[in-house]
């Protein structure tokens, strides 16, 4: 039995690992799943689960024999300054607004297609990157997303229909 949870989202780490310039995207995502940021390339994103699941079925829920879930997902994205600066804090904002982009595109596309119902784009924040003197990585860009997805009641590891 697979799990429909592990599935989405090593599906979507999948995805990001495609965005590309020659795609249209503005970087070259290559580097996920690592939070030790000395070794992974630029641009980079983490994947985290958050730890509550929601049930959409209602009273009005037509398809009694499925969970209709939304689940919660956070991506952490890091990229560093091409060249150093004294406003280093206010110039990676520019490449942020680039990423987000990225990441916008990329939820529009929804990256895992046979299994998600829905991906959808709540907000994104700016956090300076604390515990690092690194002026070329002032600050990184997080993103909430809720993934909507069905399962069957009987057998969660299939896609309700």
């Amino acid at each position: 039995m697979k799990s429909m949870e592990n599935v989405i989202q090593s599906g979507m780490l999948a995805s990001i690992v495609t965005m590309t310039i020659s795609g249209g995207y503005n970087y070259n995502w290559t580097s996920t799943q690592q939070e030790d940021l000395s070794k992974v390339t630029f641009p980079h994103a983490n994947l985290y689960l958050m730890p509550q699941e929601d049930t959409m079925d209602g009273i009005s829920f037509p398809n009694m024999n499925a969970f209709r879930n939304k689940q919660s997902y956070e991506l952490r994205c890091f990229n560093k300054l091409e060249t150093e600066s004294a406003t280093s804090s206010f110039e990676i904002d520019s490449t942020l607004n680039y990423m987000l982009h990225d990441i916008k595109k990329w939820v529009g596309s929804n990256p895992v297609p046979d299994y998600i119902e829905m991906i959808e784009y709540i907000r994104s924040v700016r956090k300076p990157l604390n515990g690092t003197s690194d002026i070329m990585l002032p600050k990184y860009l997080i993103v909430t997303l809720n993934v909507y997805y069905n399962q069957d009641r009987k057998y969660p590891d299939v896609i309700a229909c």
